[in-house]
C-alpha cells in the first residue's frame, strides 16, 4: 500500500498551488482501533460519495486514527484535485485503490489518539487555503494515546465543521473501547464544548444527507 500512498501525495504537493479560496477541504479521520473497526463498509461508502462531490480545486485527505501517537505517516491520501478532469478522475481512482486496501487490511489498533488527528488535520486544512473546511471523523470517539501522552490544550479549529461520523446506534455495541466510564454521549458532549471553544462548529451526523448542504 506504500506505494500507492507515496504516489498520492506527490500529486498533492504538485496541485497544492491550485486551491482558492472558494474551494472546499475535508480531512477524513477514520478509526480502525476497537470494534469500530467493523464500520469500514460505511466508511467507505461516505468517502465514495464525497468523491463524487469534490471538483477541481478541492482538497481531499484521509488517515488512519488507531496508534497511540499520530503523525504525518498515518496519512493515507492526500490530494488537491487537478483542472484537468482527466488527471481528476485519476486522482479519484487513486483514492478509491487506497479505499479498496485499507479494506483488506483488517488490523486494528490499541489506541485512538484523536487529538492528535485534529490536530494535524487542522494543519493540512489551513495550509489548502480552502474557504471552506470539514473534519470527519468516523470513531465512537475515545481519545486513548498512550498512557504519558499529554492531550489536554487547546484545538483551534479556525471556523472548520467537525462531523463525528456515528452510523453505529446512539451507544457504541458491547466491546467497543471507553474512555473511563463514559457513555459515547458523554465523550461527544465532551468533544463538541472543546471543537466549540476552539471556533469550530461540530455536527452529529448517521447518514450523508446531513451534510450534504455543505456542498453548496
Amino acid at each position: 500500500m506504500r506505494r500507492v500512498i507515496i504516489v498520492l501525495c506527490c500529486v498533492s504537493l504538485l496541485s497544492c498551488s491550485q486551491s482558492a479560496p472558494d474551494h472546499r477541504a475535508i480531512h477524513v479521520l477514520i478509526d480502525r482501533s476497537g470494534a469500530y473497526g467493523g464500520q469500514f463498509d460505511q466508511v467507505a461508502a461516505t468517502i465514495k460519495w464525497l468523491l463524487l462531490q469534490m471538483e477541481s480545486g478541492d482538497s481531499l485527505a484521509l488517515a488512519r486514527i488507531d496508534n497511540e501517537n499520530f503523525s504525518a505517516l498515518d496519512v493515507v491520501a492526500g490530494v488537491t484535485f487537478s483542472s484537468r478532469p482527466s488527471q481528476a478522475n485519476a486522482e479519484k481512482r487513486a483514492v478509491l485503490k487506497i479505499l479498496e486496501q485499507l479494506a483488506e487490511d483488517s488490523g486494528t489498533g490499541s489506541y485512538t489518539d484523536i487529538t492528535g488527528g485534529l490536530l494535524h488535520a487542522m494543519s493540512w486544512l489551513n495550509a489548502t487555503g480552502a474557504r471552506k473546511k470539514m473534519i470527519i471523523v468516523f470513531s465512537d470517539f475515545p481519545d486513548e494515546p498512550r498512557e504519558g501522552y499529554l492531550r489536554e490544550f487547546p484545538v483551534y479549529f479556525n471556523g472548520a465543521r467537525v462531523v463525528v461520523w456515528n452510523p453505529a446506534p446512539a451507544e457504541p455495541a458491547t466491546g467497543v473501547a471507553l474512555t473511563g466510564s463514559r457513555s459515547f454521549s458523554e465523550r461527544a458532549q465532551f468533544w463538541q464544548q472543546r471543537v466549540v471553544a476552539g471556533g469550530g462548529d461540530w455536527q452529529l451526523a448517521s447518514d450523508t444527507a446531513e451534510i450534504k448542504s455543505w456542498f453548496h
